[in-house]
């Protein structure tokens, strides 16, 4: 039995973590840096739909243009995780338009 409570234990401090969903407010404040990140290529095109792609990544349309912004983490490679808000930059990508 003591055997078995070991296995058990390891195995749980072997299995990777998975991450949790981004809070309301995190998700809100993505929303939000896609907006802005959008809207100089927009111009005065109203925004009509934000649409989740994947992961880090949103296309946001009007009536015939749309783009693709994604969401980059600002840590540096080798940083320690930390806990808390994450710290990440919109980048909108180029503005699609049908004639």
């Amino acid at each position: 039995m003591k055997r078995l409570a070991i296995i058990a234990a390891a195995s749980l401090i072997a299995t990777p973590a998975l991450a949790a969903l981004a809070s309301p407010y995190q998700r809100a404040a993505e929303l939000n840096a896609v907006i802005e990140a959008a809207r100089p290529a927009f111009g005065v095109r109203a925004i009509e739909q934000i649409t989740f792609v994947h992961v880090d990544a949103y296309e946001v349309r009007s009536a015939r243009c749309s783009l693709i912004v994604e969401i980059v983490d600002l840590a540096q490679e080798g940083e320690p995780i930390t806990i808390g808000r994450r710290e990440f930059e919109a980048v909108a990508g180029e503005l699609e338009c049908e004639e």
